[in-house]
């Protein structure tokens, strides 16, 4: 960072008021602004009509098979995550692929014709971020382009949150998708915690972001409130709640497929696929055929699916993964060690929600860490 001049091209501050500004001039643009809210006891995403809809002062106590919201702070982005991702925006639960229609003798196929709606996505951790590069290499990157997919990349907006404290199943630092924003943000907003007033440091990323900004009342930004923002990231990282260690995770998972810790975790847990739904890069679907028996009508649909599902698997004479035991040792090797061999990174940003929202508490990092270590062989 060098001179001011940068630091005013790139930088702005906001008060408070900026929140409702900013949502704003995004509605004003026709944008659907999709940003967290406290909803049923849980912090979610949803559509928002302006800031006061924010979870302001809201945090949530997150532990093994455990989540709840409380009161504490008086800022907007003050939690970790909630049980929602931005992957059902981007790859929804449900999506209908096509029509036949045989009311008139013949076969008749059409394609369903989905609006794919302008999003601005207001208020995305670091790691939800990171996790739309890796579904990328799915979706975009892979031998069939995902067109749904690539319309709602190329119309949405994204407005990052850095991260300003760390919750107990957060471990992004070990995946090296936060706590603070790196790229792939038109916009990224760190609440700054002093003893002035609510400030917060806008980061403009593209030009997009910057005729945005340029619509909302800001002030100008110093090299105190970047070494503010980023003495806040570093603490962040060092208070992380858990730590994933992924030197040599890939071959070790790999190498180890008969280890014991897979029949101890298979006993615990309950194959009932709640961490692939949390899971903002877990993407495996089925297709659904539906009649409709009064017109002759039929569609086929596209749903999420879960290799945790023993129909997952099923083909001729069964199921191939029919044991707890075989369907966790998939998901766990597929996500954090044989994803890298297909798609050249890792399918976990550690944002711990698996962990959370698993009924049991079974904690990915502790199982990872045990796979393959001789006290797991003890």
């Amino acid at each position: 960072m060098s001179g001011n001049r940068q630091i005013g091209e790139q930088y702005r501050l906001m008060k408070r008021s900026g929140l409702d500004d900013l949502i704003k001039v995004l509605r004003v643009l026709d944008y659907r602004v999709i940003g967290p809210t406290e909803s049923n006891g849980v912090i979610e995403f949803a559509e928002l009509g302006d800031a006061s809809e924010l979870p302001w002062g809201l945090r949530d106590e997150q532990k093994p098979g455990s989540y709840s919201v409380s009161k504490g702070g008086d800022r907007a982005f003050e939690f970790s995550n909630g049980p929602t991702s931005l992957k059902r925006y981007f790859h929804p639960t449900e999506r209908h692929l096509w029509t036949v229609d045989a009311s008139g003798g013949q076969l008749q196929f059409e394609e369903a014709r989905v609006q794919v709606p302008k999003y601005a996505f207001l208020g995305i951790r670091p790691c939800d971020l990171a996790s739309l590069d890796i579904l990328d290499q799915v979706f975009l990157n892979g031998v069939e382009t995902n067109r749904y997919y690539e319309s709602c990349r190329q119309n949405s907006l994204y407005v990052a949150v850095n991260c300003s404290s760390a919750g107990d199943l957060c471990f992004c630092a070990s995946m090296e998708t936060g706590p603070t924003a790196r790229s792939g943000f038109d916009i990224s907003l760190t609440e700054l915690r002093s003893s002035d007033a609510y400030r917060v440091l806008i980061e403009i990323e593209t030009d997009r972001g910057r005729s945005i900004v340029n619509q909302i009342d800001t002030s100008e930004a110093h090299e105190n409130d970047l070494s503010l923002a980023r003495e806040q990231s570093d603490g962040v990282a060092r208070s992380m709640g858990r730590t994933l260690h992924t030197w040599g995770l890939r071959e070790r998972l790999q190498e180890n497929a008969d280890d014991p810790a897979w029949a101890d975790v298979a006993e615990r847990c309950l194959t009932c696929g709640n961490c692939t739904m949390v899971c903002p890069t877990c993407f495996c679907t089925t297709v659904e055929d539906r009649a409709s028996s009064h017109d002759q009508k039929y569609e086929r649909w596209n749903t999420w699916d879960s290799c945790f599902s023993l129909d997952f698997t099923f083909v001729s004479g069964g199921a191939l993964r029919q044991s707890s035991k075989s369907r966790y040792r998939q998901w766990l090797t597929h996500k954090l060690s044989t994803w890298v061999d297909q798609f050249g990174v890792s399918g976990c940003v550690g944002c711990g929600r698996c962990i959370a929202w698993c009924p049991v508490g079974i904690d990915i990092t502790e199982e990872a860490a045990r796979i393959g270590e001789p006290q797991a062989r003890a």
